[in-house]
């Protein structure tokens, strides 16, 4: 038993794990942890790559347990680990009225995969192509939506409603230099002006000397310039995932 409270469960489950420095914990969100009155911590684990995973569930209350074993906390069935482009593909096709059919998932990024076409046929889902990170039409939204001033995972909405005010006068710089479409549908991005790969930005200097600019400031009423940024990152977006989809040559073999 330790004391109420995130960081306490986050430095057992650090001592629980030992010593590692490569680790990355992701929290349970804080409305979830308050209505539902249960912390959560999924830590990953690099050694210096990519190893396992470890999940933490503790009950809030005068005091919690803590333990890597689900079992220990009252858990006796399966835990199974479901590929996240997967899941996408079986909450679409299976909640589908289709007993075959061709499934394309577009996201910003599910463990490493960011991009899926797959081929449902009765109770199963083949795989045929996939494009991984860093190449994402997801994290290229989101870096539009970071340099745009807003928060990346929660404010791509944003940048939605801030389109119609613009014009698409950055479209063709985007094609230009961002994005390289294949004559397949796949695309690879242009990882020279993008720092997610590698830093704790999204986006580098040569980023802001392609649009002419430095980045909005959350506090900063948009200006049309930006509201021109978010218009034009639209167009190439959704062309590319047209370009990616059943009707496009991706899923031709």
């Amino acid at each position: 038993t330790v004391p109420v409270g995130i960081r306490a469960l986050e430095q057992t489950a650090r001592h629980l794990l030992g010593t590692r420095q490569n680790l990355r914990i992701r929290r349970t969100p804080r409305h979830f942890a308050r209505r539902r009155g249960v912390h959560a911590l999924l830590i990953l684990l690099f050694e210096p790559r990519h190893t396992g995973m470890s999940l933490f569930i503790a009950e809030k209350g005068p005091g919690f347990k803590v333990s890597r074993k689900l079992e220990k906390l009252g858990y006796k069935g399966k835990l199974f680990f479901i590929p996240h482009h997967l899941s996408h593909a079986a909450a679409s096709f299976y909640l589908s009225p289709f007993q075959k059919s061709a499934i394309l998932t577009v996201d910003g990024v599910g463990e490493y995969q960011t991009t899926g076409l797959w081929y449902g046929e009765g109770n199963k889902i083949t795989p045929i192509k996939s494009i991984d990170f860093p190449h994402s039409l997801g994290l290229l939204y989101s870096t539009f939506t970071a340099f745009l001033g807003f928060r990346v995972n929660e404010d791509e909405y944003k940048v939605m409603g801030l389109a119609p005010y613009g014009e698409p006068t950055y479209a063709g710089l985007i094609r230009e230099h961002l994005i390289d479409l294949k004559s397949d549908g796949s695309f690879r991005l242009n990882m020279r002006y993008f720092n997610y790969c590698t830093g704790l930005t999204m986006t580098n200097d040569r980023f802001a000397d392609l649009f002419g600019g430095p980045p909005r400031q959350p506090a900063e009423t948009p200006s049309q310039r930006y509201m021109d940024l978010a218009r034009s990152v639209l167009a190439p977006a959704s062309r590319r995932a047209q370009s990616s989809s059943p009707r496009g040559s991706m899923l031709k073999r």
